[in-house]
């Protein structure tokens, strides 16, 4: 009995401690079960707590967005001497190294866009590396403002905060036309950089002009180039090509034996190309070494030149750092440079920039009659700027409004500056430096109407920025605890939703789309919400599809399946704005002609096509080209937009982890008359696009959005409808095909636009006199038709068998192939759902459509549907309504191949595929809202900051969906409060698919 008693109070004291600790924890405002940050260990609790202060000089305000540059050492050497920040002391054991790609930078109390960038030639970060970010307003004359950075090691796994990428490199797209144009060996290696302001084309490989610029653009609201400074309204000409360029320097390029083969290359592309939210950069170093011997400057054996472009978010000019490397480079301190500026009008003998304003001195010519050299001297400029441009009152050829409004700017290193030389009648504009001092820096600003009207004093005030673009902070730094940490570090929790299977599973990587008006009752633009499954950000996009600027859809993927009749609950977070298409594109697009021979057209050979897009390529691309290239991380598409009876259809469909193409297989396009046909997916015969006077017209691209998930683009067919109601241009044809990353299908919607939509909804009786009839065709025309009955080709897809639900019609290599008059009908009073499956039995690649999903597929069958046959090479859905939908039909393909479907039945397989789309769900969305604070902004001594308020905010007013106040730091009985009161709201409850 005393035993048991003894036990019995062992087990009471036990609890009695476990309450007593319980009631002491404190759990922070974004709490969630599966966030119990409170458990963290003491010794992975500590977060430096950093602090800037950057003074204002007290004659001049800095700008906002001026660039602040903070060399990661000023901050390590600020850290305790038992951190190890770059893990140099226990290179075993890095498990106390700083995160520093987890740095969160914050001014006013909000998460301001920053980035972290590896610039050195070490692995890993170092004290070398650079914290980027920018001003976020303007510093008024003789204030300070103060920044605070968070950042702890990696034990305590702090979070990446996201901000998109504006300011980006990616492959110049004219690589190919070059070569074509001007031989193999005049241009192999080209970027572009750019930020939502100017762009330019830095040169890797290039003949003669290798290190340099071939473009330098002030780009238009969509990003398309309005102004090139350097060829000016010139391009695709022999010499223009040649001369076109700027920042030449003549010791690594021209001078140099081996100009023109190979003279600069990449160190290393994970560090020499940079791009982010705040600053873009292309670093590239010469082969050859300085000069050479024949030239006047001499040969430095070991010193090689490092040429470095930055540019900055919103910024409107491209930096310039012209450095030395090599073993001998410290032995030469100071070395002469020649800099050369270029730019050739092939239509003149000249420069179309006529004068030069040098401050100091004011205006020069640059008369084309005069041929002799001319220098302008070091001492003769005020102020080491200098700009290009027609001087006021002068024309240029060939003639245009504004042209004085259009030219460049250069601020420039002023030590062992002598002269610019230059000739009256030349493109050529020389910048020597007798003893050039390194790294030299300079700065280009291309400029037009849009940018400056008065282009002096632009000038003059960007070199007073120049001047103060070194800033001088303060650094202070604390070590606060995560519970401290201002809560929009680990984003800012909004909401939660619970995502809810209907009858059949959720499978991964399902699309799941909300409409934003769904977050109407949220205080925040929907186009900052991103969704995480537990700790982990999803890819999440939000896509304005109708082009007024307001976002109207959210969509991510579903990472993992969700049973049937199970739920998934997911957090809501508010990043600190909008996502502008997604944290990182992964799908990449690009519209070109189409001119391909059948061996150059697979994915490892033109993805030189493919532009990686910034959100404004919508009306770039829809001036050019004839197809336009989708690449997922799986597939390859391309899509015809003028093609000759097959537009808004597909050219190829590349499944690249079985080397297969859906429409094509392995046909030579070029040898085989079924290039000019090949295509799959097409509304023609009764419909779109039919082989009529009309069915040339191109279809032109009305919307292009590209993201982290999905890549939309919308086609308006160039004529109206043909077919059993006659010719009606004003009912056109408005496709929308939606390509998701992971390639788990295509979703095409047609609906119909040009003025009778309307009334097309209500009756086309009424309308036209019958009923509205088109064909939606798919074609396989991978068959020998040199027999009959036809056989499949070899290399062709040998699409042998159909499949449709509920219908025993299947086809075989017996009766797959026949004659054209043998056509094999399906059974609809036996189709069981609105799609059918079309493969080959032997490698097992194949395809499943569904012809109608969404709300029509219930009635389709009955109500729509007239015909479904398949013959030699294509099976035809043949549709009739009455009434169109104003929304349109929704229609899908999943091309799935041989590896899909290992061990599985493919009729199965087929079923599975359809319901990934078909499949119905629920979304509850649960608003919730936080109190949160910054800590006290510690001064330039280490202290600890004051603890963050615990004062919750009143709930809010809501007549839409009831939400509640979450406490900033709550105790675990308020904690339990907290979630039944979460668990106890009213759902914003819709029915999906």
């Amino acid at each position: 009995m005393k035993n048991k008693l003894s036990r019995t109070n062992m087990i009471l004291m036990v609890v009695l401690l476990l309450l007593f600790a319980l009631a002491q924890l404190s759990f922070p405002a974004y709490f969630l079960p599966s966030k119990n940050i409170s458990r963290v260990r003491a010794a992975e609790d500590e977060v430096f707590w950093v602090t800037l202060q950057i003074p204002s000089p007290s004659a001049k305000a800095l700008p906002s967005r001026t660039p602040v540059i903070v060399n990661l050492n000023k901050i390590a050497d600020m850290l305790p001497t038992s951190v190890d920040p770059f893990g140099y002391k226990t290179p075993t054991d890095v498990s106390d190294d700083v995160k520093w790609e987890a740095i969160h930078v914050f001014y006013n109390g909000a998460p301001i866009p920053f980035q972290v960038d590896d610039i050195d030639d070490q692995v890993g970060f170092s004290g070398a590396d650079e914290l980027v970010f920018q001003l976020p307003e303007d510093i008024p004359s003789g204030t300070i403002a103060i920044f605070s950075i968070y950042l702890g090691t990696n034990a305590n796994n702090l979070p990446i905060h996201y901000f998109p990428d504006v300011c980006t490199v990616y492959e110049y797209p004219k690589i190919a036309e070059v070569t074509e144009n001007f031989g193999a060996d005049m241009l192999k290696e080209a970027y572009y950089i750019e930020n939502s302001k100017i762009q330019a084309c830095a040169l890797v490989d290039a003949a003669w002009s290798s290190g340099g610029l071939y473009e330098l653009s002030v780009l238009d609201e969509y990003g398309n180039s309005q102004w090139d400074a350097i060829k000016q309204r010139f391009d695709s000409t022999w010499e223009s090509w040649k001369w076109a360029r700027f920042a030449t320097v003549e010791q690594f390029i021209e001078l140099n034996e081996k100009a023109g083969t190979n003279n600069f290359f990449l160190p290393d592309p994970e560090r020499s190309i940079i791009q982010g939210p705040v600053r873009a950069r292309i670093r590239m170093q010469s082969i050859p070494p300085y000069g050479d011997a024949s030239s006047i400057w001499g040969t430095k054996p070991g010193v090689f030149g490092v040429v470095t472009y930055d540019l900055y978010a919103n910024l409107p000019y491209l930096d310039y750092t012209l450095d030395i490397t090599g073993p001998n480079a410290a032995n030469y301190p100071t070395l002469m440079i020649e800099l050369q500026n270029r730019e050739k009008n092939p239509g003149i003998s000249y420069s179309p920039y006529k004068s030069i304003y040098v401050p100091g001195t004011g205006w020069r010519p640059r008369n084309p009659d005069d041929l002799d050299d001319h220098a302008i001297l070091g001492s003769e400029f005020s102020e080491y700027w200098y700009v290009e441009k027609l001087a006021p009152g002068e024309t240029m050829f060939p003639e245009e409004p504004d042209a004085d409004k259009l030219g460049f700017g250069m601020i420039f290193a002023d030590a062992g500056f002598t002269n610019i030389t230059y000739k009256k009648g030349s493109e050529e504009l020389k910048m020597i430096y007798d003893s050039s001092e390194f790294p030299l820096h300079g700065r280009y600003f291309p400029f037009d109407a849009t940018i400056t009207n008065d282009a002096i004093s632009y000038m003059e005030n960007s070199y007073q920025d120049w001047l103060s673009r070194d800033l001088d902070f303060a650094v202070g730094i604390s070590t606060i605890s995560i519970s401290e940490l201002p809560p929009k570090i680990f984003g800012e929790e909004v909401g939660i939703m619970e995502i809810t299977a209907d009858v059949d599973p959720l499978v991964a990587d399902k699309p799941v789309i909300i409409q934003a008006s769904e977050f109407s009752s949220f205080p925040l633009d929907p186009a900052t919400i991103v969704i995480k499954d537990g700790d982990i950000e999803l890819p999440t996009q939000a896509d304005d599809l109708d082009g007024d600027g307001v976002v109207d859809e959210i969509v991510f993927q579903l990472p993992h399946t969700i049973a049937a009749k199970d739920s998934k609950v997911f957090s809501l977070y508010a990043k600190n704005e909008r996502l502008d298409n997604g944290q990182s594109t992964m799908i990449s697009v690009a519209q070109a002609k189409y001119h391909e021979s059948f061996k150059n057209w697979l994915p490892s050979t033109v993805y030189s096509k493919y532009i990686n897009t910034t959100g404004h390529i919508a009306p770039a691309v829809a001036t050019v080209g004839d197809v336009v290239w989708i690449d997922t991380d799986r597939a390859t598409m391309c899509v015809y937009l003028s093609a000759g009876w097959r537009q808004s259809s597909f050219k190829h469909v590349y499944v690249k982890d079985d080397n297969w193409d859906l429409v094509k297989a392995n046909w030579d396009p070029w040898t085989d008359w079924r290039y000019n046909w090949t295509r799959t997916i097409y509304d023609a015969d009764y419909g779109w696009h039919d082989s009529n006077e009309y069915g040339n017209t191109s279809d032109t691209i009305e919307l292009l959005k590209v993201g982290p998930v999905r890549c939309v683009l919308q086609t308006l067919s160039g004529i109206g409808y043909k077919g059993a109601l006659g010719i009606h241009d004003n009912l056109r044809a408005l496709r929308t095909f939606t390509f998701y990353n992971g390639f788990s299908g295509i979703h095409q919607n047609l609906r119909l636009t040009g003025g009778d939509e309307i009334a097309a909804s209500i009756g086309m009786t009424a309308l036209y006199g019958g009923p509205l009839q088109f064909a939606t065709k798919y074609l396989d025309f991978s068959i020998d038709t040199s027999t009959i009955p036809w056989t499949t080709f070899p290399d062709g897809n040998g699409f042998d068998m159909v499949y449709g639900p509920g219908t025993p019609n299947k086809g075989g290599n017996s009766n797959r192939y026949q004659a054209v008059d043998s056509d094999r009908a399906f059974d609809l009073s036996l189709m069981t759902a609105t799609y059918f499956g079309m493969y080959s039995s032997g490698s097992k690649n194949g395809y499943m459509s569904n012809f109608a999903l969404g709300a029509e597929a219930s009635t389709f069958i009955t109500d729509h549907l007239t015909d479904l046959i398949w013959s030699d090479g294509e099976i035809q859905v043949f549709q009739e309504f009455e009434e169109f939908s104003l929304e349109g039909i929704n229609r899908v393909l999943v091309p799935f191949s041989g590896s899909d479907v290992v061990g599985a039945d493919l009729e199965t397989h087929i079923d599975t595929l359809n319901n990934h789309w078909a499949a119905e769900y629920t979304i509850d969305i649960i608003r919730i809202t936080t109190a949160t604070s910054e800590p006290t902004v510690p001064t330039t001594e280490t202290s600890e900051p004051t603890k963050p308020s615990t004062t919750t905010e009143s709930e809010e007013t809501d007549t839409s969906s009831k939400t509640t106040t979450v406490p900033s730091v709550t105790s675990a009985s308020s904690f339990l409060f907290v979630f039944v009161s979460i668990a106890t709201i009213s759902y914003l409850t819709k029915k999906r698919k």
